[in-house]
């Protein structure tokens, strides 16, 4: 039976993990955003995560900036990608900050961009 880990990361946390390069192949320690409820499949032990970096701009319609990034918990401004994966719990080292609430919105608005589900509706084929 596999083992479930309670690491209790909320949403609009930002944690410093191994993330994995777009080409899938290596990795890169980097601070990423939890967008996963909490109780995201337990039995799996992931989270959804999303890229943070300290790009100078953004370069998608979905990048989203953070505004208050001293109070996530980042040294440098940054930016939310909105390109979501899943990371082990394991492989996340440590919590190092929140979103605040204004920063939070504005990567969920991004989302809705981004993702169809949140639309309620199928696209048409």
């Amino acid at each position: 039976m596999r083992q479930i880990l309670n690491p209790n990361y909320q949403p609009g946390d930002v944690v410093i993990t191994e993330f994995p390069y777009s080409e899938g192949r290596g990795s890169k320690l980097r601070p990423v955003l939890v967008v996963s409820r909490p109780e995201f499949p337990s039995c799996a032990n992931t989270v959804i995560v999303l890229e943070i970096t300290s790009s100078p701009r953004a370069t998608c319609e979905t990048d989203v900036a953070i505004i208050e990034w001293e109070a996530a918990g980042l040294e440098k401004p940054s930016i939310v990608r909105c390109f979501p994966a899943t990371v082990h719990v394991r492989r996340i080292q440590r919590k190092i900050g929140t979103l605040t609430l204004q920063d939070w919105q504005e990567v969920c608005q991004a989302m809705r961009r981004a993702i169809a589900c949140f639309t309620g509706t199928i696209p048409p084929p």
